[in-house]
Order: C-alpha cells, then sequence, then structure tokens
C-alpha cells in the first residue's frame, strides 16, 4: 500500500533545486514522519540538522528538505540502503573480507570526523558563547549505510562502495556549560556508566557509545552477525544492586557500595574479547592497533580520560598509514 503526504509547494521547490538531491545515486527518499503533538521534538531536530548541513562532512546524514503541512511533519534525507545493524544482522563479510578490512578502518576514520563535526557545531555556526553538542544516541541502528556517488542506483551496492553517516539528532543536545547537561534517555546497549554516576554527561559520552561499535563492528568482520550474538549474550549480566530480575547487555559493570553506585568498569566479557582479538593472526597491525585505542582512549570508564574525536581519528589515520604507507590514498576514500 502506497500513502501518499502532500508536501507544500515551496518544499518541493526546495528539494529539486537541492544539491544534496541532484547529486544523489538515487533518487529515491527516505521521510521521517512526526506525530502532530511532537512539534518542539521536529524543531529540535531541524534545527540541529540546520546546523549540521553547514558543516563538511560526508559522514553525517543531510537535512534535504523539512516541511509542516496541516497535521504532518516530516524530513526528507537522501535514501538509504539500510543501518548499520541490520547490515551487521543480515551480511556475512567472509567473500568481501580483504575489501573490508580496510573499507571498515576508512569508516572508523570517517564516523569520528562525523562526529568532531558534531561536537565542534558552535565553531562554524556563530554562537557568540562557546557550545558545544552531544549526539546522544549513537547505536548502530542511528548510523546509516548509503550507497556511494559512484554506485548505479538500479543495480545492487556492495558494502565496499558504500559510506556510514550519523543520523537520527532527536538527541542531540547544544549546551553552552556543565550545568546544561542532561542524562540521554535513548542509547541502552552502548550508554556509557555516565548515566548511572551522576557525573556530568557531555560529547564525550559519545566515544564511549562509538567504542562498542567499533568493538561490534570488528566481530562482524571477523566472525559474521554469529559473532556478534555470541558477544551480546556473553555481555549479559544481572545488575550488581537490582540482581537477577535487571539483567542488561551494557559495556561497563557497576561498582556498588553501602547500595549504591560508586564506580564501573569495563565488563570482564569486554576485556576478554579484545585480549582474544589482540592474539587472532587473522588480524592485521593497524587492527590491533585500533583495538589498543578502543581500550585505552574509548571504553574508559571516567569520561575525562576518553580522548575526543578529532584525536582519535588522527590516531586511527596513523594506524592505517602505518600499516600503508599511503595516509593520502586512505583520505581520498573516507
Amino acid at each position: 500500500m502506497m500513502i501518499m503526504y502532500e508536501m507544500p509547494t515551496y518544499s518541493l521547490a526546495l528539494l529539486l533545486t537541492n544539491p544534496l538531491y541532484q547529486d544523489a545515486p538515487t533518487p529515491l527518499l527516505a521521510l521521517k514522519l512526526f506525530k502532530a503533538k511532537g512539534s518542539k521534538r521536529f524543531q529540535h531536530e531541524v534545527h540541529i540538522l540546520q546546523l549540521l548541513n553547514q558543516v563538511s562532512s560526508r559522514n553525517i546524514v543531510k537535512l534535504l528538505v523539512a516541511f509542516s503541512n496541516q497535521n504532518t511533519r516530516g524530513i526528507l534525507f537522501p535514501w538509504a540502503e539500510c543501518d548499520l545493524s541490520e547490515m551487521m544482522t543480515r551480511v556475512i563479510p567472509h567473500s568481501e573480507r580483504c575489501d573490508l578490512g580496510l573499507w571498515t578502518l576508512q569508516q572508523f576514520i570517517g564516523l569520528l570526523d562525523g562526529l568532531a563535526a558534531i561536537h565542534r557545531i558552535s565553531e562554524s555556526n556563530g554562537y557568540r558563547s562557546p557550545t558545544q553538542c552531544r549526539h546522544g544516541d549513537l547505536r548502530p541502528a542511528n548510523i546509516l549505510v548509503m550507497r556511494g556517488s559512484e554506485a548505479s542506483y538500479d543495480h545492487p551496492a556492495s558494502i565496499a562502495s558504500c559510506r556510514l553517516q550519523i543520523a537520527s539528532m532527536a538527541m542531540a543536545q547544544l549546551f553552552q556549560d556543565e550545568s546544561q547537561y542532561t542524562v540521554p534517555s535513548e542509547t541502552g546497549t552502548y550508554q556509557g556508566p555516565e548515566c548511572y554516576l551522576g557525573t556530568a554527561i557531555g560529547p564525550l559520552y559519545d566515544i564511549w557509545s562509538l567504542g562498542g561499535i567499533f568493538l561490534e563492528m570488528i566481530i562482524w568482520w571477523l566472525e559474521g552477525p554469529s559473532g556478534l550474538e555470541t558477544f551480546a549474550e556473553e555481555r549479559i549480566a544481572p545488575d550488581p544492586l537490582l540482581g537477577e530480575r535487571v539483567r542488561d547487555d551494557y559495556f561497563f559493570t557497576l561498582n556498588i557500595e553501602d547500595e549504591r553506585y560508586i564506580g564501573a568498569e569495563v565488563r570482564p566479557s569486554v576485556m576478554a574479547l579484545i585480549k582474544r582479538l589482540e592474539q587472532d593472526e587473522r588480524l592485521s597491525p593497524a587492527f590491533v592497533g585500533l583495538l589498543s585505542v578502543i581500550k585505552s582512549y574509548m571504553l574508559v570508564p571516567i569520561d575525562s580520560q576518553r580522548l575526543g574525536a578529532s584525536e582519535l581519528s588522527r590516531m586511527v589515520m596513523d594506524l592505517v598509514d602505518s600499516q600503508r604507507g599511503d595516509k593520502e590514498d586512505v583520505q581520498s576514500s573516507i
């Protein structure tokens, strides 16, 4: 069944003249609809997306047109092949592993660059006082797999020809100082331990989430969807305060004292996986180095000890450069 939505004429004109739409590899569009009572959420997401449209990053989803017509509010985006969660669930990468190794490293660099652009959104948008932005809901379902500009839309796209883009800015937050930080209401599996510890939740919260995503992507690259399922099962554990009635698959374990949470550590099953992967002969030196970056600078329970996205991007680029001796070639593919 096809559902038709009337778009205001001026919005349609904006779409057809938008270079982002004209240069897209497919004429298909994705429509995100908002409930009639969701005007504030709609306005918030449009505002964030408009700011990010001014940022030069190919790893952030672009707003094409936003429209409001009586009780219908919607945002049009370029069409995505799927999201990262779907890709890692459906695709077994064995036959493409050589190509996907370099692709995976390139996407790590691109996602970090995209996240850095989100975090420094104020630098290019004229705020009078220093402003930061936190995405707040990074997870595979909010990372889109976009067809590359060189791919023909009437043929299936290979993963190696696609690009990952950060999407879903509904939980993004702009703030001037730590007093404005709020606890994200989403993220689930990929949320950082600071949600439970009463500490400030700023941009470095996203680094923890992305560290977990990167680790899952490495597992998927090596072992496919079954490896991801096993890893998720290994992480499931009871809450140390609430016991067996509350079980989760976080990447951290909370420490308790006097019936309250006092700190956190990386979940033992996560550290065991990283140790096993570091000894896996299928991993190149660049991937082994990447595991060290994830362990030492991303999946770190104390957020102030995590590195920012820009620094991490440079570190991963250096790892690829040391293996290939051709940083420029890698950068041009991102």
